[in-house]
């Protein structure tokens, strides 16, 4: 029957299951690890918690909390505003080495995490995002994959994640036998055939539509790290920046002209594409429009509470007299 129905003889198929060595051998207990960092992960009714064992800081804490919305395909574990705790991003601690940017950062971390650096999601298409910033999985040679390859420099890099490796400039998963697999491959395998990191997105979150304990794990990992070293958090600052430096004069200003225009429309517009809730026709017509600034803040009415959170950043640092006063210049990539 068997040879009926598949034509013949079948050879047997001796190497892995594609992805299957991306998958670790997850000790909830963390009484097996010895050399780095050990967790403990517990489950209380629907959120997750975790204690770094042989750390000195072992208080336990929360990861995050599960969701499962099969309607619109959301399968994962998040953070609860109310429970964000932890450092937090505040543009005057880098006003000094980032300059007038850091409150740029400061506007969009707000809308995204409050500005704690260690909240984090495992839900939506990217699979994981993590950070103040949010910087997300899917996207090659952009936001989370140029973290964790800042982070490979970090000394405690290895107390948290043991099993990766830049292998020729490349992040590499590398198991217990010293096979090394490349989490950088660009594969289409996003919806209608987009480009993505499948392969790292797997590693840190192995099946979409199951909450495993291996997405808990990094989440915890990536979370207790955060608050613990404020180097690691530094290069969340660092990469951010540089995220926004470049698509600021790669990108927007290319698309929108904005040499000399207010750091207030520039801060809009960065919002307005990391979230990704506006084409660039929308926003050139929000840009033609009276009143410029409603017209960015409101260009999205699926986002109502995102918009309600970019009006209160920006009148906030307005107030203040943070921003408002300087404009884009592109000759130099600065506000002046």
């Amino acid at each position: 029957t068997f040879q009926r129905v598949y034509s013949g003889d079948q050879g047997l198929f001796y190497g892995l299951i594609p992805g299957s060595d991306l998958l670790l051998d997850v000790d909830v207990s963390g009484n097996s690890i010895q050399d780095t960092v050990a967790f403990q992960l517990s489950k209380r009714g629907n959120k997750w918690f975790a204690t770094a064992t042989n750390h000195t800081d072992n208080a336990e804490f929360y990861v995050g909390s599960e969701i499962k919305r099969a309607s619109i395909g959301y399968f994962g574990i998040f953070q609860s505003a109310s429970l964000y705790s932890g450092p937090k991003f505040k543009a005057s601690d880098y006003e000094t080495t980032i300059d007038h940017w850091a409150y740029l950062l400061q506007i969009t971390g707000f809308c995204e995490s409050k500005n704690f650096f260690n909240v984090m999601n495992t839900y939506d298409r990217a699979k994981f995002t993590f950070g103040f910033y949010q910087l997300a999985a899917h996207t090659p040679n952009d936001n989370l994959i140029l973290l964790f390859r800042r982070f490979t420099e970090s000394p405690k890099f290895k107390n948290y994640f043991p099993e990766l490796k830049i292998i020729n400039g490349a992040l590499h998963r590398v198991d217990e036998n010293g096979s090394a697999t490349n989490l950088e491959i660009v594969m289409n395998t996003g919806p209608n055939g987009a480009r993505q990191l499948q392969l790292f997105m797997n590693y840190l979150n192995p099946i979409r539509k199951k909450i495993d304990e291996q997405e808990v794990l990094h989440a915890a990992r990536l979370i207790h790290w955060a608050k613990n070293d404020k180097k690691m958090r530094d290069i969340q600052v660092d990469i951010a920046n540089e995220i926004l430096q470049h698509k600021m004069s790669k990108v927007y200003h290319k698309r929108y002209d904005l040499d000399g225009e207010s750091d207030i429309i520039c801060a809009a517009i960065a919002d307005i594409h990391h979230q990704g809730r506006a084409s660039v026709k929308r926003v050139k017509i929000a840009l033609a429009s009276a009143n410029r600034l409603d017209a960015l803040i409101d260009i999205n009415a699926n986002y109502t509470n995102r918009s309600a959170h970019l009006r209160q950043a920006l009148k906030e640092l307005t107030d203040a007299g943070k921003i408002g006063n300087k404009v884009y210049h592109a000759a130099t990539n600065e506000f002046v």
